[in-house]
This record gives structure tokens, sequence and C-alpha cells, in this order.
């Protein structure tokens, strides 16, 4: 039996590669041949170098929120990406193109649909980044980490799974009571599902387009951790709330025992399946 072929994309940032690498980590090998789209020197193709998985480059511009003569070019960039796109997705004739987000993924995404190949974006965070906000119009089905990600989506299309967590985090002997970290949706699902009490320092929105913001505030709300805006942060400050964390401890560790669990790669797996 011939395999199927199936496409990856996804880059600008680690976050919208490491979750690829966990979904095709658990494909049969047997059944799918693997093939990764990126950017020419995104991390993305430092990443998938260390897999055995081939790697097609392609032109990409750089999705800006505000007015700067690059984006001129990019409109060209992007353009062109959609060209270099085609040629590798006839080339490849895949049975779906899976995109995590990151601008590389728009030129992808556009010339699956214009091929007629099923395309399924996952986002991570709890409001859409703009490049799947783009990819949600070029979409067959739009998987979620967060509940309320599900909101910003057309609701015949998205589902909420959780986020794709690493099998091999559960297997390690992960020595740490309490995590100081920002507010990167991939690592904070990972602490939550290893029932590590959290103080989550999100970047300011000066430092990005808020979204760590909303991803810890969801994350307090629910009891999983404690939050401390950057603006706001000093040394003494900084102590009071570690002490706190010890203190919360427990209960955070209870709160996340008891919280719904969904097995977010085994969903997209069968996902996936159900498109061979």
């Amino acid at each position: 039996m011939s395999k199927q072929v199936i496409v990856f994309t996804g880059g600008g940032t680690a976050g919208h590669v490491t979750p690829n690498i966990a979904i095709m980590k658990e494909l049969d090998s047997e059944k799918w041949d693997i093939h990764y789209v990126g950017s020419h020197n995104g991390i993305e193709k430092e990443l998938i170098a260390k897999l055995n998985v081939p790697y097609h480059a392609i032109s990409s511009g750089k999705l800006r929120r505000y007015v700067d003569m690059e984006n001129v070019k990019d409109v060209f960039r992007v353009a062109k990406g959609v060209g270099d796109a085609r040629r590798v997705l006839k080339k490849l004739k895949p049975s779906l193109v899976f995109s995590k987000g990151g601008f590389v993924t728009v030129p992808v995404v556009m010339a699956a649909k214009s091929l007629n190949i099923p395309v399924f974006i996952h986002e991570s965070d709890l409001t859409p980044g703009l490049a799947n906000k783009i990819a949600q119009k070029f979409a067959t089905k739009i998987f979620t980490s967060f509940d309320e990600a599900a909101n910003y989506f057309p609701k015949e299309k998205v589902q909420v799974v959780g986020s794709p967590i690493r099998k091999e985090l559960f297997s390690g002997s992960a020595a740490t009571d309490y995590v100081i970290t920002r507010g990167g949706s991939n690592a904070i699902f990972e602490f939550l599902a290893l029932h590590k009490p959290m103080m989550i320092i999100p970047l300011s929105k000066a430092q990005s387009r808020g979204d760590q913001i909303l991803n810890a505030q969801s994350f307090k709300k629910k009891g999983y951790c404690m939050v401390v805006e950057e603006e706001q942060l000093t040394k003494e400050l900084f102590l009071r709330e570690v002490n706190e964390l010890q203190q919360q401890a427990s209960t955070m560790k209870r709160t996340m025992r008891e919280a719904t669990k969904t097995d977010a790669i085994s969903i997209l797996v069968n996902e996936i399946e159900k498109m061979s």
C-alpha cells in the first residue's frame, strides 16, 4: 500500500514548530510520508533539520500590524511564496496540510486551498494570531488549545482539543516543585499537564500583541497559576509572590489534577487519519 503524503507548516517561533513535531512523531511512518514547508531562514528550518523529514523552503513576508514600507515588499514576497508553495504541493500531492501558525503558513494554506487540498490549522493562544486569522478562511477544520479561542472562529469549523503535548515529557523524572515562566501557550499547557504550580510573568504589550497576558489571565481564572505583570515587577514583589506561590501550591496542584483532561495528540492524529 502506498503511503499518504501529509505536509506540515509553521514557523517564526519555536512555539509554531514544536507542536507540529509532537504530532509528526505520533503518526505511523509506515502509512504517512511526512514533509515540512517553512521559510528559508526561520527557526523551523533548524528544528526540522534534526529530524528525518524532507524540508521545502518557500518565500515569505512578515505580517505586521503597523504601517511600514516593508509591508509593500512583503505583498510580493507572499505572492511569490504562494507560487513556491503551489509548486511544492503539486509535486507532493498531499492528502492534508496541517498548519500551526506563523507568517510562513499563509502562502501554504492559500496554495493548498487553490489546489483543493484539505487544510487543518491549530491555534495555541487564547486569541488567534494574524496568520491564523487569515488562514481560517482557507481551513477545512480549526483546532484550539483554549476554550475561549473557539469564539474567534466559525462554529462549523472549530473544535477545542487542548495543546499537543510531547509524549516524552512524561517519561522524565520533571524535578521541579514550582515554575517561573512567560505566558507562551505551549509551555504553560505542558506545566499544567505535569501539575506544576506556576508564576506566569507574561510578555508585555510593548513586546508582543498581548497574547501571553490573555493566556496567563485565563490560567489564573482557572486556578492554575499566579500572574505578575512585568511592568510591576520589583525584587520585593517577586519574593513576596514566590512565597505566596509556595503557600498556594497544594491548592493549585489539586485544581490541575481535577481539570478536564484532553489528549490533544490522540485527537489530532485521529482526525488526520480520517483524511487518509
